[in-house]
């Protein structure tokens, strides 16, 4: 026969019993304290959390298994719980018999008055905390690492949600939103980016939501000064391989795109006058030709050669011939205003292009100021030079290549040539001179 067989179920014995056996299986230990602070119960978990015996326990003075340093911060939720009621919290270290320091989490609540002293009682739970608060502690110091390396990074640094709500931001984040990186947890990437901000990333966004990759570059005002970024987004997987979320990282790349854009200047300019080149002019004239579309006003193409300049590098040298090609330059560009290309070609070929030549005869009446323009000596170290002009003018009023226009152009200067030089000759497509 068992101890629960001898006491008929339900009396004051058989409910006592069960007490015992509920709380010898506890976990957690549970203490019955009275404001004098003798303990009227304890349980035998004190042995597996702190190493005590009960009768050594019981045999210890208040609090004598509580850490030196936090005995305070406990007398004091005792204290208001015996004068207030209703129930307090606590966490706190324990004193391990083997020397250990155990964290210890406990629920106190001051239950009825002792029915012999008529003083209040409380009875407290207290478990095992030390392995939750380590990791807690170690993702904390994680975290913090993580936060120092990512402010270190001279990039911005966002991580959002699956309802693009920031739950972690850089510094650099929080200083171009002008939000504290407080308020920046608190908010959603719209509010963060404004609209216009949003509305450029929100399809990268999505793409990156469902798996996939996104970058794309916008300008940002940073500081009062216009900066370009380029930004990537990626999926945020967890262990689950699930995306939950997004990274999104952002780069300052404005000197990148300025050091771009100077190397595509320099590979459409000829590096001796500054003027457009070849490449650069044959796709101008290409786009040129490709926007007429039955315009009411011809196309003109003007290709000028610099009449015997093969005598100037002969006799005053190469040095002496670039020095030429400069001024040339620098005459050409301030006599032919309102154009759409002035190239150089190479050597001593230059070329004009009048996108819409609205007067008639427009590409002869720069002729003619250019001719004006060339009528002054150019000094060259210790001497001067007169440099003559030759020009071949195309009209095209209707359809054709740039291959056609461009030879259309060089038997009209052809033909200026073999008129004496120091002069320009027109054709158009239909024939006419």
């Amino acid at each position: 026969m068992t101890q629960a067989d001898e006491f008929p179920l339900g009396s004051a014995q058989h409910t006592a019993l069960l007490a015992r056996l509920l709380t010898a299986n506890l976990r957690d230990l549970v203490v019955w304290l009275r404001a004098d602070g003798q303990r009227l119960f304890m349980s035998d978990a004190v042995t597996e959390i702190l190493g005590w015996t009960r009768e050594e326990a019981a045999a210890m003075p208040p609090l004598a298994m509580v850490d030196p340093a936090d005995r305070p911060q406990i007398q004091q939720a005792l204290a208001r719980l015996f004068v207030e009621g209703g129930e307090a919290v606590a966490t706190f270290r324990g004193c391990h018999k083997d020397g250990r320091e155990v964290w210890l989490e406990a629920l106190g609540r001051r239950v009825h008055e002792d029915a012999i002293t008529g003083q209040p009682s409380i009875i407290y739970t207290a478990r095992d905390v030390t392995a939750r608060l380590t990791a807690e502690r170690a993702l904390a110091e994680s975290r913090l690492q993580l936060q120092i390396i990512a402010d270190s990074v001279p990039a911005l640094i966002v991580q959002l949600d699956e309802n693009e709500r920031i739950v972690f931001a850089n510094a650099l984040a929080s200083a171009h939103s002008e939000i504290t990186p407080a308020q920046m947890l608190r908010i959603s990437l719209r509010e963060a980016m404004g609209e216009e901000g949003h509305r450029v990333a929100q399809p990268h966004i999505a793409a990156a939501l469902r798996g996939e990759r996104g970058r794309y570059e916008r300008e940002i005002e940073v500081g009062g000064e216009r900066r370009v970024y380029e930004f990537i987004c990626l999926p945020a997987s967890g262990t689950d391989a699930v995306t939950h979320g997004v990274y999104l990282f952002g780069y300052d790349i404005t000197h990148r795109k300025l050091v771009e854009m100077r190397l595509n200047e320099l590979a459409r300019s000829d590096m001796l006058t500054g003027l457009s080149n070849r490449r650069d002019f044959d796709e101008k004239l290409e786009r040129a030709l490709s926007r007429r579309n039955g315009a009411p006003h011809p196309l003109a193409l003007m290709m000028i050669d610099l009449d015997r300049f093969k005598e100037i590098n002969d006799t005053l040298g190469h040095l002496a011939g670039d020095t030429v090609l400069k001024v040339i330059a620098t005459r050409l560009r301030e006599a032919a205003y309102d154009i759409d290309v002035l190239a150089r070609l190479g050597g001593d070929e230059f070329a004009i292009l009048i996108g819409d030549a609205s007067v008639a005869q427009a590409a002869e009446l720069l002729a003619a100021r250019l001719k004006v323009a060339m009528a002054r000596p150019i000094p060259i170290t210790g001497s001067t030079v007169n440099v003559t002009l030759s020009i071949g003018i195309a009209y095209c009023n209707g359809e054709l290549s740039a291959r056609d226009l461009t030879h259309l152009a060089d038997r009209a200067l052809y033909t200026a040539k073999e008129s004496g030089r120091n002069t320009f000759h027109a054709l158009r497509a239909d024939g006419a001179a």
